[in-house]
């Protein structure tokens, strides 16, 4: 590690067939050139290129359809990070950057994508996440937020109607 030969900086020298070579960028292609080496020279070797993986890249997620007890969450895929999503989906809680809740879309394509959640709290506040995976890892959209609908009064009743007072009496709905 650290001797140069020609212009480049040997990574490895020794009898092995494989070396590992971490602290690479995501994403980033690079070109290896290996050699044989004696004590004064090195052949002329082979040439390859070999790209480091990176994490997909959602920049921003969807909510749509938001109702007592539901909401249709998505987000845009705008990059697979060089290899194929394995995953894509949504996550959500109660707290800032959510990772609960996890359930996938169903699809492994960049793009647009949403589900409908179900079993949401009615007046609650809740943020959510798009995510998507593929073998570098997991990565996760910024955070989007909303209010789930309270639950609606039911039974209103106007009584002492006299004037200009009235008493109105209803039954409050869910939080």
């Amino acid at each position: 590690n650290g001797n140069t030969l020609g212009a480049g900086t040997v990574v490895y020298r020794g009898a092995a067939t494989t070396v590992s070579d971490p602290g690479r960028a995501a994403g980033t292609t690079y070109d290896c050139k290996l050699s044989s080496v004696t004590t004064s020279d090195y052949s002329a070797g082979v040439t390859a290129q070999a790209s480091t993986l990176a994490l997909p890249t959602l920049p921003t997620p969807t909510a749509t359809s938001i109702g007592q007890t539901v909401a249709t969450l998505g987000a845009t895929i705008t990059a697979t990070g060089g290899v194929a999503l394995t995953q894509r989906g949504t996550v959500y809680g109660t707290s800032a950057n959510p990772t609960g809740n996890l359930l996938a879309e169903g699809g492994t394509a960049a793009g647009a994508f949403s589900h409908e959640r179900t079993s949401l709290t009615q007046g609650t506040k809740y943020y959510y996440r798009g995510y998507a995976s593929n073998t570098a890892g997991v990565a996760y959209s910024s955070d989007g937020s909303f209010h789930t609908e309270p639950g609606q009064a039911s039974g209103v009743q106007f009584t002492a109607v006299l004037g200009t007072t009235m008493t109105i009496s209803w039954t409050a709905g869910a939080a």
